[in-house]
């Protein structure tokens, strides 16, 4: 299942990308064509530029380049801050996390849409919801 059958974040494709070279923006376009959706909400040159200039490691890419449209914006992002009001994860001692959502996830997203998001994509993890 992929994040636009939970729910259509807004698309912020063309927003908080690293800045790349021409050289290495060419680079970039050559190596990341079939990547271009994680775009949305993932400053994905940046992590480009990260990995020297190369793929990002297959899998779960950390939390540096998130953008603010994505459920797990979080004050690990670069773009925290600014008016942005990331939420935040907690590691407990079982190995579990936590994520305890910030303004900018609630306002995004809503409640009902942060539950949805976590039992798909974080299995395993919690949900810390705001006092109602």
């Amino acid at each position: 299942m992929n994040l636009a059958d939970l729910f259509a974040p807004p698309d912020m494709s063309s927003q908080y990308n690293t800045q790349l070279t021409p050289v290495g923006q060419a680079l970039f376009q050559q190596q990341m064509a079939g990547r271009q959706a994680d775009m949305q909400d993932y400053d994905l040159q940046g992590a480009w530029a990260a990995a020297g200039g190369g793929p990002p490691a297959a899998g779960h890419m950390p939390d540096t380049f998130k953008k603010p449209n994505h459920p797990t914006f979080s004050t690990g992002s670069m773009y925290a801050g600014d008016g942005n009001q990331a939420g935040t994860w907690v590691q407990m001692s079982d190995g579990a996390w936590t994520f305890t959502p910030g303004a900018t996830n609630l306002a995004t997203f809503g409640l009902d849409n942060l539950r949805r998001y976590m039992a798909d994509r974080e299995p395993g993890n919690y949900l810390v919801e705001p006092p109602s």
